[in-house]
C-alpha cells in the first residue's frame, strides 16, 4: 500500500468519526430542547400524514370525504372513529345537515342523538326476530285427522259469483275456486280430501243425475266418506241477508239444504246440528238467519241418500263476489273440523 492511499483511508475514518459525532449532539439537543422536539415532530407527522392521506385517498374512496388543509395537515376530523366515518359517508347523520333542516333548539336536541350513536358488533336473538308465518288453529291429531275422508264436488259445476255472469265454466271464477278454498283449510287440518271438479252441469236438468254417478263412483272406490259436501252458490237473495263480516273480512254467508223424505234424513240432521252448534259458537254470523232450508222432496234428495253424512251447503249469492265466497271458508274449515273431531254422543 502506497503513503497516499494510507492517508486517505486515515481522511475517511475521521470523517466517519467526525460524523458519528455530529449526530450524538444533534440527538442529545433534540432530546433536551422542548422547542427543537416539537418542530421535528411536526414536521414528521406532516410528512407522514401527506403520504397516509395520499394512500388512502386513493385506496379507500371514501375517506376523501374528510377534511384536511391543502398541506396535508390534519383538519381535526381525520381519526379512526366509525362515528365520524358514517357521519361523512350518511348524509342524515351530519350536524351540517340537520341545521339546514331544523331551528337551532332542534339541531341542539338532534345533534344529542348524533351523539348517542354507537357503532356495535351486530347480534340478534331468536325471540327478536318476526317471522310471518300462516296462522292455523289445528283441531284434534293431525295423524288421526289424516284417517278422515271428506269429498267436496259441486253438482253445479260453473256456478258463478256475478249478477252479469251466473254461470262460467271458467274453474277460476266460478264455485270450484271456493272449493279449492275448502279443500286447503281442511288439509292443513291433516284431513284427506278428494275435491272433484268435474262439470256436471251442462244440460243443467241433468246435473243431479250426473253428479250421482260421479258421487256413487268415489263410494264404491273407496267405501263411506266423513262427510260429502255437495257445493253451490244460491241465487238470489239481496247481499245485506247473504253477507257478514267476521275478523274484519267481508265473508258469504252460508245455508244448508236437504228434503225430509229422504231416507238418511234423521241421520243427516244430527250432522247438522251439530255444524250449526259449533259454528254459532265459533262464528255466529257464518250461516244465513235462515240457515237450513228443506224440501219436502227433490231431485234424487240431492243425493244426500247415498250417505249418512251427505249435505249440501249454499255459498252465498250472486250478489256476493268471489273473494267474499272465499273469506268464508276458512271460517267453515274450521267448523267442520271440530265436527269431525267432536267425541260421538253415546
Amino acid at each position: 500500500m502506497t503513503h497516499e492511499s494510507k492517508n486517505n483511508k486515515k481522511l475517511k475514518q475521521i470523517k466517519n468519526r467526525v460524523t458519528a459525532l455530529s449526530f450524538t449532539a444533534i440527538f442529545l439537543l433534540s432530546t433536551f430542547n422542548p422547542r427543537v422536539t416539537r418542530a421535528a415532530t411536526e414536521e414528521t407527522q406532516k410528512g407522514n400524514t401527506a403520504l397516509f392521506v395520499q394512500v388512502m385517498d386513493n385506496a379507500v374512496s371514501m375517506f376523501k370525504s374528510i377534511g384536511r388543509n391543502d398541506d396535508f395537515s390534519v383538519s381535526g376530523m381525520f381519526t379512526f372513529n366509525p362515528l365520524s366515518i358514517v357521519r361523512n359517508e350518511v348524509s342524515c347523520l351530519d350536524d351540517n345537515n340537520l341545521k339546514e333542516e331544523f331551528t337551532k333548539d332542534e339541531v341542539i336536541e338532534k345533534s344529542k342523538v348524533v351523539e348517542q350513536i354507537v357503532i356495535n358488533p351486530f347480534s340478534i336473538s331468536e325471540g327478536e326476530i318476526t317471522k310471518q308465518e300462516a296462522s292455523v288453529q289445528t283441531v284434534g291429531n293431525p295423524a288421526d285427522n289424516s284417517k278422515k275422508k271428506i269429498l267436496i264436488y259441486h253438482s253445479h259445476t260453473s256456478e258463478a259469483y256475478s249478477v252479469d255472469e251466473s254461470r262460467t265454466t271458467d274453474a277460476s271464477r266460478n264455485i270450484v275456486t271456493v272449493g279449492d278454498a275448502l279443500t286447503k283449510e281442511l288439509e292443513k287440518q291433516g284431513f284427506t280430501v278428494i275435491h272433484d271438479k268435474t262439470i256436471h252441469d251442462v244440460d243443467y236438468n241433468k246435473s243431479y243425475y250426473k253428479s250421482r254417478e260421479t258421487v256413487s263412483n268415489y263410494y264404491s272406490k273407496y267405501g263411506d266418506f266423513d262427510l260429502a259436501i255437495d257445493m253451490h252458490r244460491d241465487a238470489g237473495p239481496d247481499k245485506k241477508y247473504v253477507t257478514a263480516n267476521i275478523d274484519g273480512q267481508n265473508i258469504a254467508r252460508l245455508m244448508l239444504v236437504n228434503t225430509e223424505k229422504n231416507p238418511r234424513y234423521k241421520a243427516q240432521m244430527k250432522n247438522i246440528n251439530s255444524i250449526f252448534e259449533i259454528s254459532g259458537n265459533l262464528y255466529p254470523k257464518l250461516f244465513r238467519e235462515r240457515n237450513l232450508c228443506t224440501y219436502p222432496s227433490s231431485i234424487k234428495y240431492y243425493n244426500q241418500d247415498l250417505s249418512d253424512n251427505a249435505i249440501l251447503v249454499e255459498v252465498g249469492a250472486t250478489t256476493n263476489n268471489l273473494q267474499e265466497a272465499i273469506n268464508s271458508m276458512k271460517y267453515f274449515g274450521q267448523v267442520v273440523s271440530e265436527h269431525l273431531n267432536k267425541t260421538p254422543k253415546k
